[in-house]
């Protein structure tokens, strides 16, 4: 396709997230230069190591035609209407693409599907069957119920509110629970949502099966704490990320298609070459830590595990357990 993305995720992210904070800028909203930045890096999240005092001094400069300081040295617009954010043609076609799939539908509804369809007549999807494109292994089934239940998530996602719900676990069945969504995960190898809650009779983090939960519902809640239920969820992601060494070539057991598949709903990175081996880094939550070393385990001799010290030594107790109960 001449290139690997078909997005710029990094350069598409910092841009629609300045646009984000000027048209709130526009509304009305009032934000000092301090402010402005920290919005912008709130949206960056790893990937704002780059901001400097120049840097912001420069982008504020080249907004001057857009934006001017009031006596409270908070910006306000010189503009009353937004600003629409453009997307490229590779961008509108991978657009196209992803409204034309079964998941659009959990998301927006048909009026808004529709009325973005309109927008790109003039431009064609891919066409999915002509590459090679990785099935989950489980196809669900998502139905009306889905959608609503998706629908108030997101809005509490959005706005910070908290949401009243039962979970169905298989070995227990929790009623009337109450907590604040941080973000909702999928899982393509197993065709799941999962939702990442900061629990509110807990004061932790959990991660929920949504396939599980029923009775959801918005409550009066708001979260009111200095840090947002994100920042608080980072405060609980592992110290020190597992890394994995996989020999790049033969690959008649798909292991890097597997690792990427698998390890997917995490922050999954390929952080160097060497010779003929990929590494990989996996930076996950303390929560998830047990579901990470089960996964790890299952690859077997196909992978290293090369730190953190911690996670390989667990592998090697299982291993030894492992070769124990079969001597």
């Amino acid at each position: 396709m001449g290139s690997p993305e078909l997005i710029d995720e990094y350069s598409n992210c910092f841009f629609i997230s300045v646009i984000n904070v000027l048209n709130g800028i526009i509304a009305g909203e009032k934000l000092n230069k301090y402010q402005l930045a920290d919005r912008i890096k709130s949206v960056l999240g790893d990937d704002c190591g780059y901001f400097s005092d120049d840097f912001m001094n420069d982008l504020i400069t080249g907004s001057r035609f857009l934006l001017e300081a009031d006596n409270d040295r908070c910006f306000r617009s010189r503009i009353d209407s937004p600003i629409e954010a453009g997307f490229s043609h590779n961008e509108r076609i991978y657009l196209k693409t992803i409204l034309q799939s079964k998941y659009a539908k959990l998301l927006m509804s048909d009026k808004m599907i529709d009325e973005l369809l309109d927008t790109l007549k003039d431009v064609e999807p891919i066409e999915l069957d002509r590459f090679y494109v990785s099935l989950p292994s489980i196809s669900r089934k998502h139905g009306d119920g889905f959608t609503e239940k998706i629908r108030i998530l997101l809005d509490a996602v959005r706005n910070n509110k908290e949401i009243v719900y039962s979970n169905n676990t298989g070995k227990e069945n929790y009623i009337n629970r109450h907590g604040f969504p941080i973000r909702i995960e999928y899982s393509v190898l197993y065709d799941m949502f999962h939702l990442s809650l900061w629990s509110s009779e807990e004061d932790r983090p959990v991660k929920i099966n949504i396939n599980k939960m029923y009775d959801v519902g918005l409550t009066d809640g708001i979260w009111k704490e200095k840090k947002s239920p994100a920042e608080m969820l980072e405060t609980r992601r592992c110290k020190e990320p597992v890394v994995i060494e996989m020999k790049i070539g033969d690959d008649s057991n798909n292991t890097f298609e597997r690792i990427m598949l698998q390890f997917a709903v995490y922050d999954t990175r390929i952080v160097d070459m060497i010779d003929d081996k990929y590494r990989i880094s996996i930076s996950y939550y303390e929560f998830d830590k047990e579901v990470v070393l089960n996964q790890l385990f299952s690859f077997g001799p196909y992978i290293k595990v090369l730190s953190p010290d911690d996670v390989i030594n667990n592998l090697i107790e299982r291993i030894k357990l492992y070769s124990f109960n079969y001597i």
